[in-house]
């Protein structure tokens, strides 16, 4: 079952900025961008999502980023967005 990353990561007692050195985020802020994938805002690289995966021994898998883009988007969106409806369903499983 795909674990949400944030709560993944709370749940271990882990910074933004562990994670993101560990799962090879480089750049001026790697706590931010990872911060921004976490929340769905930017869409993850395939990379780290397979680095996070593996960190996390499977419980953050693709599903997990996936469903956190939906449910950003959805409420970027608003009520008549089209992810909203894809993002309820993705609560669902």
């Amino acid at each position: 079952m795909s674990q949400n990353p944030r709560d993944w990561r709370i749940a271990k007692s882990l910074s933004q900025a562990t994670v993101a050195r560990a799962a090879g985020i480089t750049g001026s802020n790697p706590a931010r961008t990872y911060d921004r994938y976490e929340r769905g805002q930017y869409l993850c690289p395939t990379q780290i999502v397979e680095n996070v995966r593996r960190l996390s021994d499977g419980a953050v898998d693709a599903m997990s980023w996936h469903k956190v883009r939906l449910a950003y988007l959805a409420a970027a969106g608003g009520e008549n967005s089209i992810f909203t409806e894809a993002a309820d369903a993705g609560a669902d499983s």
